[in-house]
This record gives C-alpha cells, structure tokens and sequence, in this order.
C-alpha cells in the first residue's frame, strides 16, 4: 500500500529549473544507520543556496529582500544510506505578494529510486527594519524566464 502525502506536494505539471547532487555523509545518518530525519531539511537549505548563487542571489539579497522559512514539509519515500548519491529538483510555485514555495523532487541516484518529495514556504523578509517585505520583481522575472526557457530539469531517469 502506497503511502499519500498529508498535504498535496508537487503539481502534476511541476518544472523543476534547478538541480544539484548531494553524497550523504556520516554526519547524515541517525542510530538506525539511515538518512535521520533532521538531515533532510539541511539538504534542502543547501540545495536552496546553491540554486539563489547560480540566479546571483543570496538568503539575504533575492533582489532586494531577504528570506526567512517560515514551513518545511517533507514526505519520505524510501531510505537512505551513508555515501548515496541524492538528486535535488527543486522549483518554485505559489509566489504571492510576500511568500513563495520552494518544492523538492529527491531521487536517490545510487539505489535508482524516489527519496522524497518535499515543500517549504519563504516569506520575503526586509533584514534591516526586521519585517516581511514584498516580493522583489527580479525575483518573479528570474522564476519566470527559468520556468519558460530551456533551463528546465530533466526526469532523474534521463540524468544517469
């Protein structure tokens, strides 16, 4: 029996405009000697960095606020061991006034199979006068010319 996820995660018609490779560590794994619960959000963070670096942006500066998390959801789908080789997807829906939603397609590349499905929420924030501010419009132009352009992510069983 197939597991549903508590809460709708990923569109049908996701598009995924970013991808990175992630080698479990040691550090990653819990007393079961698999993937502990806590590592993935860590992932994820990391994961996020590297795709607001390759746009020229940062956790302070996506063109002119910042971002704070507000939810992490993540939906487990099979295990994971020390030294595996992780596919992040990762792409971008529900951008609105202040928030957007950062979802995450997680395949395991070692074992041939899907890790996780994930979601989190990131409010725009103004770091300097301490409060949520508007979404920046470079950043809504970056979104949009990824999500129309060839920089698309293909399926993980097209990324061997």
């Amino acid at each position: 029996m197939s597991r549903q996820p508590l809460i709708p995660l990923i569109k049908s018609q996701q598009i995924f405009i970013f991808q990175f490779n992630l080698t479990t560590r040691i550090t990653d794994m819990n007393y079961g000697n698999h993937l502990a619960a806590t590592a993935m959000p860590s992932m994820m963070h990391q994961v996020r960095l590297k795709f607001l670096q390759a746009q020229g942006f940062s956790e302070f500066d996506i063109g002119g606020p910042g971002l704070v998390v507000s939810d992490i959801y993540v939906h487990y789908q099979s295990e994971v061991f020390f030294d595996e080789e992780l596919l992040f997807r990762l792409g971008v829906e529900s951008v609105d006034k202040y928030s957007a939603d950062f979802v995450y397609q997680v395949y395991n590349q070692t074992r041939q199979r899907p890790v996780a499905i994930a979601k989190e929420r990131i409010i725009f924030f103004d770091y300097q006068k301490k409060r949520v501010a508007p979404t920046a419009e470079q950043f809504i132009k970056t979104i949009q010319h990824l999500e129309t352009g060839k920089e698309q992510c293909p399926k993980p069983n097209s990324t061997s």
